[in-house]
C-alpha cells in the first residue's frame, strides 16, 4: 500500500478486485473503481444518493495499466475519504457492488464479489481430534481434546 488512504478503503474494494479495476496498474490503487461498460456520472449519482458515511464518490475516467481491464479505458469512481472515523470500508464495497449489479446487470460480474463474501465450512476440520464443546455464556469456548482424557483445556 502506497498511503493510509489506499489502506483503509482496501478491505471494501478489494471485494471487487475479480469483478471490476480497483486502480491496479495506476497511481491510485483501491482509490479508483470502475470498467469499460460504466457511466462515470450515472455510477457517482447512484452511490452519492446512498448517503454512505465519510465518504465521496467522484467521476473519474482511468486506464490501469495492470489487472482487471488491463489497458482499457474504464468509467468509475474516485472514492474521496471525508471522515476515516466514520467510514466503514466493507460497507462502501457492499454498497459499490449492488449498485454496479443494479446498474450494470448483463456487465458486472456479481459471482465473482460473492465468492469472497461466501464462508464455506470446510469438508474435514483442519484438527478432527479437536471438537469444540460448548460456550460457556461468557464468549469463551471450551474444548475436548482427544489426548486430554476428556478434560476441558
Amino acid at each position: 500500500m502506497r498511503n493510509l488512504t489506499e489502506a483503509i478503503l482496501y478491505p471494501g474494494a478489494g471485494l471487487l478486485e475479480t469483478a471490476v479495476s480497483v486502480g491496479r496498474g495506476t497511481d491510485t490503487p483501491f482509490e479508483v473503481i470502475g470498467a469499460p461498460y460504466v457511466d462515470d456520472v450515472k455510477l457517482v449519482a447512484e452511490l452519492e444518493s446512498r448517503g454512505v458515511a465519510g465518504i465521496r464518490f467522484v467521476p473519474i475516467r482511468f486506464t490501469p495499466t495492470a489487472s482487471v481491464f488491463k489497458d482499457k479505458p474504464c468509467g468509475g469512481v474516485y472514492l474521496m475519504v471525508t471522515d476515516r472515523d466514520a467510514l466503514n470500508a466493507a460497507d462502501v464495497g457492499i454498497v459499490l457492488a449492488l449498485t454496479l449489479s443494479r446498474l450494470y446487470p448483463n456487465e458486472f460480474a456479481l459471482e465473482k464479489v460473492q465468492t469472497l463474501l461466501q464462508h464455506r465450512k470446510p469438508s474435514t476440520p483442519s484438527r478432527p481430534e479437536n471438537r469444540c464443546r460448548r460456550s460457556n455464556g461468557f464468549g469463551r469456548v471450551t474444548w475436548r481434546t482427544s489426548g486430554s482424557g476428556g478434560r476441558n483445556s
